[in-house]
């Protein structure tokens, strides 16, 4: 069987559980050799990724305490399932952080909208949570 192929777009740093939701569901749903999964972060989302105290400050007022740690290890967990994690240098920039405080499974592109347009070209289905 030919993968599926998606890419998820995030921007928005209160999308993040649903995006990491509906690729855990995806996985679970086809399985990881099935599967060929990309989630791309620019605009604010792309904090995310940076591993500082500050990023869980960015999220939602109304998010309890050590979801940041919680969606981090479902990153993680995800990433152990072949699914890549990709940030915009252009973001990055826009937002002072450096790539160097980036947790060690993200991969700098350098336009998160050129990714995900090539994905689209190379015929990955598109998600935006």
């Amino acid at each position: 069987m030919v993968p599926y192929r998606v890419v998820v777009h995030v921007d928005e740093m209160a999308c993040w559980p649903v995006a990491l939701t509906n690729l855990r569901n995806l996985l679970n749903d086809v399985g990881q050799d099935h599967l060929q999964a990309e989630l791309v972060a620019n605009g604010p989302a792309v904090a995310f990724y940076a591993d500082l105290p500050e990023t869980a400050e960015k999220f939602p007022p109304n998010w309890q305490e050590g979801v940041y740690r919680e969606l981090i290890e479902e990153m993680s967990g995800l990433h152990s399932q072949n699914v890549r994690f990709i940030a915009c240098a252009n973001a990055l920039r826009a937002n002072h952080l450096d790539p160097a405080q980036l947790l060690p499974l993200v991969q700098v592109v350098p336009a998160g909208v050129t990714e995900i347009v090539r994905k689209q070209h190379e015929g990955y289905a598109y998600v935006k949570p």
